[in-house]
């Protein structure tokens, strides 16, 4: 699945991997553009984030200011990828981001 869950406030690193149908790993190529972007409900016109995801290190990376306002719960987030010759494919389809309590 692709379930993520945090705690609010903590910083997240995830590796992005994108293959081929069969199964080897898709190098990003120059001008190709990847993104992260997250809402309280699919359907919302507004999203809570939307980051880029830097294509030479494939790192999705959200920093304790991101999440630290945000209410309990669950959301929803997606991650596409534009290519340079302007194909988009959203390789992770709306799935479920957890946003979990925090004692401190």
């Amino acid at each position: 699945t692709n379930k993520i869950t945090l705690t609010r406030g903590d910083t997240l690193k995830c590796q992005i991997n994108l293959s081929y149908s069969d199964g080897s790993p898709y190098i990003p190529a120059k001008g190709d553009k990847c993104r992260f972007a997250m809402k309280k409900v699919y359907s919302d016109p507004n999203y809570i984030i939307l980051k880029s995801i830097p294509t030479d290190t494939m790192i999705l990376k959200l920093d304790p200011q991101d999440t630290k306002g945000l209410e309990f719960g669950t959301y929803t987030y997606d991650i596409e990828m534009t290519f340079d010759d302007g194909t988009v494919y959203t390789f992770v389809t709306p799935s479920p981001f957890i946003v979990d309590k925090e004692v401190y």
